[in-house]
């Protein structure tokens, strides 16, 4: 549980013996020890490192993997920029389609369910919003972006019965500026 150390012990190790085979093991050891001690961002920067010394090395589905859950581990609320998200997203993929069948890429399936459930629960809160400030059209468009992007993943019926609501309240501001320039040469000759 001595991350600070473990991280300094492992670099002293690569500066010390940087031909030798343990030196490789420092290097994923140390970014593992920042993971640990919630140092996502650094963690993901030794993943990322290691990645790209080691391009061919055994440990690259625990690697990549590790950096999805940097990203993973830093996702907050639907009420924020979901970068961490999207990033994690694309490290679940790429490990998911690189390596099919290795059990990190298990892992990931499961890790990149939640990551869509998260963007999907983000448009759904991002159209409500647009909703409740009379941006209908806006909101539609959020509302199908979740449809066409996220169709299985449980938000199907309230996101289609939101759409309802959008066209109609659409509708409605479509029928009033009919109403408005269909009246307006008589109210100037009053």
């Amino acid at each position: 549980g001595y991350y600070k150390s473990a991280t300094e012990a492992f670099q002293k190790l690569k500066d010390r013996y940087p031909y030798s085979r343990l030196a490789v093991t420092a290097e994923l050891k140390m970014a593992d020890a920042l993971y640990l001690s919630e140092e996502y961002d650094q963690a993901s920067d030794g993943y990322d490192e290691f990645e790209k010394l080691h391009p061919k090395h055994k440990e690259i589905p625990y690697v990549i993997y590790q950096k999805g859950m940097c990203q993973f581990m830093q996702m907050r609320t639907i009420d924020r920029e979901q970068g961490h998200t999207l990033k994690a997203k694309e490290e679940f993929e790429r490990l998911i389609s690189r390596f099919p069948k290795d059990v990190y890429a298990d892992r990931a399936r499961k890790n990149l369910r939640k990551c869509l459930i998260f963007l999907a629960n983000y448009e759904i809160y991002v159209g409500n919003f647009y909703f409740k400030q009379g941006f209908y059209g806006a909101a539609l468009a959020r509302y199908t972006y979740v449809i066409e992007n996220y169709p299985d993943l449980g938000e199907y019926s309230e996101v289609l019965e939101n759409i309802s609501k959008c066209k109609q309240k659409l509708a409605a501001e479509t029928s009033l500026k009919e109403a408005k320039k269909s009246r307006w040469p008589f109210s100037i000759c009053r």
